[in-house]
């Protein structure tokens, strides 16, 4: 799987050693790991956040996010309301986004079933 532990890496301006000591283990332990040649589980995504002062969904978030929260150029986000949205959407839990589209799910379904609902 794809990670952005390095983007994140150099945002904060760390050189591999430093994020290594920061971490506990190897520069060649921290490098597979941004190489997805190591396996990104809970306890590692739990130790980067940390390290990196990001949300574990910032490691492993969409390419077309830049660090910080901000579309890369040419993205389809349109305004301020959609980044707000995004980056809002980034510190819930995946229990809490599972809450909310099940909110979206029932709220679209209804608007759109019922009579005279608007469409547009």
């Amino acid at each position: 799987m794809n990670n952005r532990i390095r983007e994140w890496r150099l945002e904060r301006g760390l050189t591999l050693e430093q994020l290594a000591k920061a971490l506990g283990t190897s520069i060649q332990h921290v490098s597979r790991l941004e190489r997805s040649e190591r396996v990104l589980n809970q306890n590692w995504m739990e130790k980067l956040s940390l390290a990196l002062g990001v949300s574990q969904a910032d490691l492993l978030v969409s390419p077309n996010v830049v660090p910080g929260g901000k579309p890369r150029p040419g993205y389809f986000v349109q305004d301020d309301v959609e980044i707000r949205l995004l980056n809002y959407w980034r510190t819930l839990s995946p229990q809490a986004q599972e809450a909310v589209l099940l909110m979206l799910d029932s709220w679209a379904n209804d608007r759109f079933r019922a009579p005279g609902g608007n469409e547009g």
